[in-house]
């Protein structure tokens, strides 16, 4: 297993702790040893989105992404597309869209909230315990 692959796990594992000990149901996550999120896809386009995590409380749906700042421009402007779809899906749901960044992506997430105004929790992953 790759340096990346185990650093991915961890975030996840994070996550799913930290999610756990509040109360949150149903968590998916979009990596190995989870059920994979519901899919979603914009009319009229081929990509699917795929929220990286999603769980859920009596009556609400929650999505959660890890922000991590794309290599390329455009990318950004894919990013910012799912982050409003996932937004809107989980204001629709009675839920919250739940941006984490890990390490040295804090500023990049929450500059894209305030640029984009993207309805969305910000978290910075070093600070919660999983």
């Amino acid at each position: 297993m790759s340096k990346s692959n185990t650093k991915t796990e961890k975030i996840y594992s994070k996550i799913n702790g930290w999610l756990t000990k509040r109360g949150f149901e149903n968590i998916k996550a979009n990596t190995e040893g989870f059920d994979t999120p519901t899919g979603f896809q914009k009319q009229g386009q081929e990509d699917l989105v795929i929220p990286d995590l999603t769980a859920s409380t009596k009556d609400s749906k929650y999505y959660f992404e890890i922000a991590v700042k794309p290599t390329k421009r455009q990318k950004v402007q894919q990013l910012v597309s799912k982050w409003k779809l996932l937004s809107l899906l989980a204001n629709n749901k009675g839920g919250k869209l739940y941006l984490m960044a890990p390490y040295g992506n804090k500023s990049f997430a929450q500059d894209i909230i305030e640029r984009y105004r993207i309805d969305a929790k910000f978290i910075s992953l070093p600070s919660i315990k999983g």
